[in-house]
């Protein structure tokens, strides 16, 4: 069986290379850009159903006035 010197000298990529506080970083990271990702669709969202309404509200049938 081969110790993880002889695995690293052979170029072998060790299993325990990236420490738990690499990954924690790397799962923060993506989970961040996730997160900013979400917000920014609702943002694209919110800001056209806001810019929309107002022409809905102005294709309702006004009342005829009476003469």
């Amino acid at each position: 069986m081969l110790t993880r010197s002889q695995f690293r000298a052979r170029g072998v990529p060790d299993v325990y290379e990236h420490s738990v506080a690499e990954r924690t970083r790397s799962l923060l990271l993506q989970v961040i850009l996730v997160g900013l990702l979400v917000l920014g669709a609702l943002a694209v969202f919110a800001a056209v159903s806001s810019a929309t309404e107002p022409v809905s509200e102005g294709m309702e049938r006004q009342p005829e006035p009476h003469p």
